[in-house]
């Protein structure tokens, strides 16, 4: 099996008016999108209480409109439930996994997103394909993004990292994959987003041409989404 591996991280500083959650992904050829907001306790019930520790009932499916369903989010052990506002895993690190066993043919990209409060990885996320290859990110970013509660108020400041895979050079038939990660204690999740495509186009700039390609305008659209 055959991958090449290009990482690159950089985070790009925004000003204050700049307060967007995601980007808006447009790739070529055969996609599909997956998208989870909302992951409140009012509306995912049974999914346990602080501290978070106990067993999910079943995988997640994602809510957000146009999402082709392709994939669910899960915890595998560990921390995590759905609090008031968020995903929060309660002061225990929990293992988390995005994963889908229909992927598009011919699978070369994926693109994961995931908007969390002031907190970060315990272990950032890797992708495992056919159950048996791991591959960490070949590029990344981290963008300052918000999130404005139902109840109003203040938008809250959020960390929206994303990750790109390149599985151009994989030469085995993708049937399944795994986004997987581990929350460091006292994560807030607020929305998740999972894209992919039987072709490869980087939507991460390279890190010399991060700053120059943001003041140009680029393809980097961005939305805002606001808590429901």
């Amino acid at each position: 099996m055959k991958h090449k591996f290009l990482t690159s991280t950089f985070v790009l500083v925004t000003s204050a008016l700049s307060s967007h959650a995601a980007l808006t992904i447009s790739f070529p050829g055969n996609t599909s999108t997956d998208g989870w907001d909302q992951l409140v306790g009012s509306r995912l019930t049974g999914y346990g209480s602080y501290p978070g520790t106990s067993p999910w009932p079943a995988p997640v499916s994602p809510n957000v409109a146009g999402s082709a369903g392709d994939a669910t989010f899960n915890k595998t052990s560990g921390g995590g439930y759905f609090a008031t506002n968020s995903f929060y895993d309660g002061g225990n690190s929990g293992s988390l996994v995005v994963e889908s066993s229909s992927p598009v043919a011919n699978l070369a990209t994926i693109v994961f997103q995931i908007d969390m409060g002031a907190s970060s990885f315990a272990s950032t996320p890797q992708l495992l394909v056919n159950g048996t290859d791991l591959y960490p990110a070949d590029l990344s970013a981290t963008y300052a993004g918000d999130y404005t509660y139902s109840f109003g108020g203040p938008a809250t400041a959020t960390n929206n990292f994303v990750f790109q895979w390149d599985l151009s050079g994989v030469t085995d038939p993708i049937t399944s994959y795994q986004v997987q990660w581990e929350t460091a204690p006292h994560s807030l999740i607020y929305e998740l987003q999972v894209d992919s495509s039987d072709n490869f186009v980087a939507v991460i700039p390279e890190p010399s041409t991060a700053l120059l390609t943001l003041f140009a305008g680029s393809a980097l659209l961005r939305r805002r989404r606001t808590a429901r």
